[in-house]
């Protein structure tokens, strides 16, 4: 065993794992009252982030059944080869006051373009705030 780690010793160019970490230990801060404040603040933060877990739970439980619906949906147009033809694809019935255009390049790169500046600035004016 002593013939091993020696061995260990000398491949490892003299440096032991026990060196390492007095070394690392060694050139980190001590754990001082700015460290324990700013631990204190995140665990007042934990709350919140524990509440979103309903939210979460809604739109998993909201997605499936969405591709449950969706399956159904192409199951029955595959029954019906003349309902395929007209039918407008989506779970939900077709209202006659609906576009039947969908806005996409380069109208809808701009309305996202234009929400994400929005955002960036009502988060750049909350920020300067709080």
């Amino acid at each position: 065993m002593l013939d091993q780690n020696a061995n260990l010793y000398w491949r490892m160019g003299g440096i032991t794992v026990g060196d390492v970490e007095d070394y690392l230990y060694g050139i980190l801060p001590p754990r001082d009252e700015v460290v324990a404040e700013m631990e204190d603040e995140a665990a007042k933060h934990n709350v919140p982030i524990v509440g979103l877990i309903p939210l979460l739970c809604f739109y998993i439980y909201l997605a499936v059944k969405q591709a449950r619906a969706n399956d159904q949906l192409i199951e029955q147009l595959e029954a019906d080869p003349a309902m395929a033809k007209t039918h407008h694809r989506k779970t939900w019935p077709f209202k006659p006051g609906w576009a039947k255009e969908v806005h996409v390049w380069p109208f809808l790169l701009r309305i996202e373009f234009l929400a994400a500046i929005i955002v960036t600035i009502i988060l750049m004016i909350w920020s300067m705030t709080s």
